[in-house]
């Protein structure tokens, strides 16, 4: 529970109560999310107020299930989505499920030792995939929305900002798209070294080097087809739209917070016909592609976790993401 920012406690709370055709999950394993860091430090307050059950993704195994669930049994391994869509709405009749106006449903999960989610919101983990890989099937999820939108071609080359795990997500993503070439742009040498062993061509420090110009002089001048901005801030977003090429797209992949403007002359989103665009979260379809790509290992995700800890030390995993001492924080329940 979180009773106000950097105050993490352990309670006990009433075990989630089933509704009609909803599953109960024990859950093994939750992966610490930028989003849940801001909680933590206090930059997002909870629209309910403190307390707070925190966390949102996690997977874990089928303790209870409706004798009418066609689809799961007692002892599956699944992962779940944050949220269960209404599909009645006017942005889900429209296919864009991450803006169901009725969204939180009625899944309840995070860091704690079960969850409660309709069939609906859970996939079938692979029996070689691991709990703490198929914490990714959210976030990975939401990649994909994020590569949907980029709409990389075969032969492209391809530019990353951003090192972190959703960084390297979006490398790996890329190359399944058919890009040929790839640079990854970032600040921590660590995590650029992962990144060349993940498949990326070209590495930028941008703390030490020009990643505008860099790319160029890797483009012949011209600058990269499609640019996947992975990390929130103004430089981000300003370099990602000056390094794309006549004619690419660029998507802003993480939010700003808090908000804030960026500098932008429209004659270069006018002249060299940009496309900018932006991607957040994910719908039904996509998670599903999400623990398909883990399943399959296509995606390799295990390499991305650099420290799995106990629940009794999860603020000591925040600390870490805040830090960025590693890559992806698990907490194990």
């Amino acid at each position: 529970m979180l009773y106000s920012p950097r105050d993490i406690r352990i309670d006990d709370i009433d075990m989630p109560k089933p509704s009609f055709g909803d599953i109960l999950v024990k859950i093994k394993a939750v992966g610490i999310c930028p989003s849940d860091l801001r909680g933590y430090t206090g930059a997002r307050k909870p629209e309910e107020g403190y307390p707070v059950t925190i966390g949102h993704e996690w997977a874990g195994e089928i303790v209870e299930a409706p004798p009418t669930s066609r689809e799961f049994r007692v002892g599956d391994r699944v992962a779940a989505m944050w949220a269960s869509f209404c599909g009645q709405c006017y942005y889900c009749r429209k296919g864009e499920q991450s803006h169901c106006q009725n969204r939180w449903g009625h899944t309840m999960g995070g860091f704690m030792e079960y969850g409660r989610a309709p069939a609906s919101s859970l996939r079938r983990l692979a029996d070689t995939t691991s709990f703490e890989e198929a914490t990714f099937a959210e976030p990975l999820a939401c990649c994909l929305n994020g590569n949907r939108k980029l709409d990389i071609k075969v032969g492209d080359f391809v530019a990353v900002i951003g090192e972190g795990p959703i960084g390297l997500m979006h490398l790996q993503l890329a190359r399944l798209s058919g890009a040929a070439r790839i640079i990854v742009s970032g600040l921590i040498p660590e995590r650029l070294e992962l990144a060349k062993r993940l498949g990326a061509d070209y590495i930028i420090n941008a703390g030490k080097q020009d990643a505008v110009e860099e790319v160029k002089k890797l483009t012949d001048g011209r600058g990269a087809d499609a640019v996947q901005i992975a990390v929130g801030g103004v430089k981000a977003i300003e370099s990602g739209i000056q390094m794309a090429d006549i004619g690419g797209t660029v998507n802003i992949f993480a939010g700003t917070h808090p908000s804030t403007s960026i500098s932008l002359d429209p004659n270069l989103i006018h002249y060299k016909e940009l496309v900018v665009t932006g991607s957040w979260d994910y719908t039904p379809h996509l998670f599903s592609k999400s623990v398909e790509l883990i399943n399959t290992k296509r995606i390799n995700v295990k390499n991305l976790i650099s420290h799995v800890l106990p629940l009794e030390e999860a603020a000591k995993g925040f600390e870490i993401v805040e830090k960025r001492e590693g890559m992806k924080v698990v907490i194990r329940i």
